[in-house]
């Protein structure tokens, strides 16, 4: 098995309850139905990875944000910027621009939030 595989259950993923279950079940399902949609490799690797640093709602993390680096070794600094916005994302700013004709600022967050939210449900 890949070494991105590996990591977030040695990380504890398996350990943190979620929504549905356990953290690692979902960021697997994640990034799984990224692949199904046919998404970059980048953005599949930021889905296995999106809640590495915590997230709204979800104060448990994998890692603190100061180990970027650690996440970067591992997904490649493309797909940890990607996590690190999703993480740092403010939903109470993001959503809203859903429902206005403005372009959103974080294309790839948008997308990455998106895929998140259909693998809740």
């Amino acid at each position: 098995m890949n070494e991105k595989f590996k990591k977030p259950a040695q990380l504890g993923a398996g350990d943190f309850e979620h929504t549905n279950g356990v953290l690692l079940d979902h960021l697997i399902a994640t990034q799984a139905l990224l692949k199904k949609w046919q998404a970059s490799a980048v953005l599949q690797d930021a889905g296995l990875y999106h809640a590495a640093y915590g997230t709204v709602g979800f104060d448990e993390h994998l890692v603190s944000i100061d180990q970027r680096n650690k996440i970067s070794n591992i997904i490649g600094k493309a797909a940890e910027e990607i996590v690190y916005l999703y993480c740092a994302c403010d939903r109470d700013y993001f959503w809203p621009q859903f429902s206005g004709p403005s372009e959103l600022e974080f294309e790839t967050v948008s997308r990455s939030t998106c895929f998140n939210s259909v693998s809740l449900s």
